[in-house]
């Protein structure tokens, strides 16, 4: 009798999952199956009593989609039963395997079936991807090691040797599509926790069904803390052991080959099982025991210990600077207008075809949380099969030429209703060819009803996955990457405004003076989003710079009496050739005096009001997670700003330093300007233009940053590149 859902007809496949509070990697797994090119088939998530959000979170995806089956359970049995309980459920002509907390690519259930209908397999097993999202890793695969071209047919004896294709032998980690007929009454063993995979291969093997490795990879593997195939303890090496000597002791005769192989894996793994007990003895400080294991078992002890020594290192190793990059990945044949020096380039080669090393470093590349992910043009189904997150991804489609003249990037959190004030500031500018994108790292997506209720197709909606917090938000507004083909380009924070003719004047001022780059004054708006708000009958650069061009030396200058530029106000061309994204973890704050010193090019100063900047700076403290206190962010901040400060002051020509008190190139008071200078230690002497008790108490104050705040990190990096340029790394994705 049919176990099947009502109106749904006999699977060609049926894909088993066991999980165990697994419920932060769950959906996506799900999703991974669901989206099979081949759509026939069931989905039985066997749940192992989890006590997360699992179970509900699994309900909730079958009442979507009648394909998934869920079994419940109210005793933990381990993935052996798990698996168990599915099989006995499962209704197709072939079986699939997925941890989950793995993905399968798009094709991967097409492909495998395919290969074993027309070789007439019945097991059939593709290359592992292996990646993480907690750290940068490199590429890796499974079989990467392995010399192997063509499909490969491997008997028992080749699954017991200790080498495969001419490298060390993992095919235990394999997840072979298996056919149901083959597979008969055999089952996991309930006994084992790790290494229950490789032992029905074993006994698979010695029924007469060989295994068929496909060198092509499929099959992304994650690992993260919780993973618990590459933690082997005690009981779960003692299991693997008693698995190995039953089966052992259960074969038919075997070969002599086959069974000095097999022998030798015994032998190994007693010594494997015994070394995993010293360690377990090591990890809870158990010497009484540890000094019977060195009696007894001096070699297994000693292999523990050099094993723990081993391990150290990796533990106590720098983690990856968490420091945002940038990787964008290039359709066929697609050439963006713009493609910034720093970023690495991933280029997929013609036809769409990658490599099996191509799509590990793809994997790899796109599973890393520190990095921004873009693609430009169609890059296909299957390159994004291999992405572990696509939500990540920033999809730019092949822009039109012409391109808009305007591209205006929008950050958004939480703001809805200055979103839109924003957004309608934009439609009401006297230009109208203009495109806006809206990064809202909201996870709500409170942007996004915004966004749809404008219907304006010039506004484009896109919520961070994950999300990228103000300063990163921020900064991947100002990168030099070009998606629209547009002429010009500008950044609305959700709570700031232009006024009607912003484009249009920054526009003029470009063409007719020669410039790249408009420094435009902003109103200020005083409590913004608050009943009381009002705004500045000035405007922020007023008593600051003078109107008209001015050189990048003298604008770098500006940072030793003020912050410099606003984010808001800058307007800039294509052509411009100073990279303004950042591209170093700071505070929001920081990253306007960065960008103040990162400009390479004359800009042009317009005293005309024509945007509005909100004074909220009290509401806005997202900056990239940072959980420090209060005083440790300000210390940070000052001592930042004093190292800047040195840095711009040395790097100043002669003449410069010497007219900075009293040249008219700034319009800072003379006051603001010397207390930048003995703040920062950059001179002492002014003049009179601070009283002596001014200058003891500013020198004091300046010595207390030095000596209780740190810079930030990373701070001489972006020093250092910017004396230097800076080129991009390209990953090339042919083999």
């Amino acid at each position: 009798m049919s176990g099947l859902p009502s109106g749904v007809s006999q699977p060609r496949v049926s894909v088993v999952m066991a999980n165990h509070n697994g419920a932060a990697h769950l959906a996506a797994a799900i999703r991974s199956v669901l989206t099979q090119t081949l759509s026939d088939l069931e989905l039985i998530v066997a749940d192992d009593a989890s006590t997360d959000d699992s179970l509900s979170l699994i309900r909730r995806m079958a009442a979507d989609d009648p394909r998934i089956v869920p079994l419940a359970s109210d005793t933990n049995g381990g993935p052996g039963a798990a698996r168990n309980r599915a099989l006995e459920r499962a209704q197709g002509d072939w079986i699939a395997v997925i941890d989950s907390d793995d993905l399968f690519h798009p094709r991967r259930l097409e492909r495998l079936i395919a290969v074993a209908k027309e070789g007439g397999h019945a097991l059939v097993a593709d290359d592992l991807i292996f990646f993480t999202t907690e750290t940068a890793t490199p590429p890796q695969r499974l079989l990467q090691q392995a010399h192997l071209d063509s499909p490969a047919n491997v008997s028992l004896a080749g699954l017991l040797d200790d080498d495969f294709a001419g490298a060390r032998n993992h095919l235990g980690y394999v997840k072979p599509v298996i056919r149901r007929q083959a597979l008969g009454v055999l089952r996991y063993r309930t006994d084992l926790r790790v290494g229950e995979d490789f032992d029905l291969l074993l006994r698979l093997a010695a029924a007469g069904q060989p295994l068929t490795v496909l060198p092509e990879a499929w099959y992304l593997y994650r690992r993260h803390a919780a993973s618990i195939s590459h933690r082997l303890g005690a009981e779960d090496a003692a299991a693997m052991l008693r698995a190995m000597q039953d089966f052992r002791r259960n074969a038919e005769p075997l070969p002599a080959k086959t069974a000095a192989l097999l022998d030798r894996r015994i032998t190994r793994m007693t010594h494997m099982a015994r070394e995993a007990a010293v360690l377990d003895d090591m990890k809870s400080l158990r010497p009484a025991r540890l000094a019977s294991h060195l009696a007894r078992r001096p070699a297994a002890t000693l292999g523990a210990a050099r094993k723990a020594a081993a391990s150290v290192p990796g533990k106590l190793r720098r983690q990856a600077e968490d420091t945002p990059s940038n990787l964008l990945i290039l359709a066929p044949d697609a050439t963006p207008p713009g493609l910034p020096a720093s970023w690495r380039i991933l280029r997929l080669p013609s036809g769409g075809v990658l490599s099996s090393d191509a799509r590990a470093e793809l994997t790899a590349a796109t599973a890393d949380r520190t990095a921004t992910i873009h693609s430009y043009g169609d890059i296909g189904p299957d390159a994004l099969g291999f992405v572990p997150e696509p939500a990540r991804l920033d999809r730019y489609p092949a822009a039109p030429a012409p391109g808009p003249l305007v591209h205006v990037r929008t950050t958004a959190y939480k703001r809805p209703e200055m979103l839109r004030r924003a957004l309608t500031g934009l439609q009401a500018q006297t230009i109208a060819d203009w495109v806006c994108d809206v990064y809202d790292d909201d996870p709500d997506r409170s942007g996004e009803a915004v966004v749809r209720e404008l219907a304006d197709p010039r506004i484009r909606y896109s919520a961070n996955a994950p999300q990228r917090r103000a300063s990163r938000n921020l900064d991947r507004c100002f990168t030099r990457f070009n998606p629209h083909g547009a002429a010009y380009f500008c950044v609305v924070e959700d709570d700031n405004q232009l006024l009607p003719g912003f484009m249009e004047e920054n526009i003029r001022l470009c063409e007719e003076k020669g410039v790249h780059i408009v420094l435009r004054n902003q109103f200020i708006e005083h409590q913004a989003g608050t009943a009381a708000s009002r705004l500045s009958d000035h405007g922020l650069l007023e008593g600051k710079l003078p109107q008209g061009i001015c050189p990048p030396e003298t604008l770098h200058l500006s940072v030793m009496a003020d912050m410099g530029v606003s984010n808001g106000g800058l307007f800039w061309s294509r052509h411009a050739i100073s990279d303004l994204e950042i591209g170093v973890d700071c505070s929001a704050t920081f990253q306007e005096y960065l960008r103040t010193i990162a400009i390479a090019e004359p800009v042009y100063v317009a005293l005309e009001p024509l945007a509005v900047w909100a004074e909220n700076g009290d509401n806005t403290v997202r900056d990239f997670g940072e959980t420090a206190g209060w005083l440790r962010r300000e210390l940070e901040l000052k001592r930042s700003v004093q190292v800047l400060q040195r840095h711009i002051w040395k790097n100043s020509p002669r003449q410069v330093r010497q007219s900075f008190l009293q040249g008219t190139s700034l319009r800072y008071p003379t006051e603001k300007r010397a207390t930048g200078l003995v703040k920062s230690f950059c001179r002492l002497r002014v003049g009179d233009a601070l009283p002596t008790r001014s200058v003891l108490r500013l020198l004091f104050r300046g010595a207390l940053i030095r000596l209780a705040g740190r810079p930030m990190r990373n701070l001489d990096r972006f020093l250092a590149d910017r004396r230097v340029s800076r080129r991009g790394r390209v990953l090339e994705a042919l083999p």
